[in-house]
């Protein structure tokens, strides 16, 4: 009769040691589960973080597009006019840009020639809606040794500009 006895015990004992191990089994199982969660989570608020940095950076280059978009149909709709002696230099990035008392008008050239240019006298002429012009023959700009391939900014400040001119620019070299 102790035997039989004794049978219950030992499988009490067996169940329990199982129990326990299969316990502590499950304790870990779900300790690392829950510290890869936790790392997930940091993962998922970095990502969060550097989704809202890009987003603040297209939001920033949309402004930028915008503005960009807005100065080109300005100056689409007040027609600047190029005019170069000869073929040897390229006009680009030509803006006009209000200032508190005045107006800003600047642009760069290229020399796209072989040769280097010595002088680059570059004239700002205002036309009017009537055909007469703005011109002072002494406001100019000179840039000097401009060599191939080389490109610099010229500017203009102007305080009486009437947006109903349109805007001639002469290079002479």
């Amino acid at each position: 009769m102790q035997k039989k006895a004794l049978i219950p015990t030992v499988v009490c004992i067996i169940l329990l040691v199982v129990s326990i191990g299969g316990n502590l089994w499950l304790w870990t199982s779900l300790n690392q589960a829950n510290s890869e969660i936790a790392s997930l989570e940091t993962t998922i608020d970095t990502k969060n973080s550097e989704i809202e940095t890009l987003e603040s950076q297209v939001d920033e280059l949309r402004l930028q597009y915008n503005l960009l978009n807005t100065s080109y149909t300005w100056l689409k709709q007040h027609s600047f006019t190029y005019y170069t002696v000869g073929d040897a230099i390229n006009i680009s990035n030509v803006g006009i840009f209000e200032e508190w008392f005045y107006w800003t008008i600047n642009g760069t050239i290229t020399n796209i020639s072989d040769k280097p240019i010595e002088t680059v006298y570059v004239y700002l002429i205002l036309r009017n809606p009537d055909g007469t012009a703005v011109f002072n023959t002494w406001d100019y700009e000179e840039i000097k040794n401009l060599y191939i391939g080389e490109t610099e900014p010229f500017e203009f400040s102007v305080y009486e500009y009437d947006e109903s001119q349109t805007v001639e620019i002469f290079l002479v070299y």
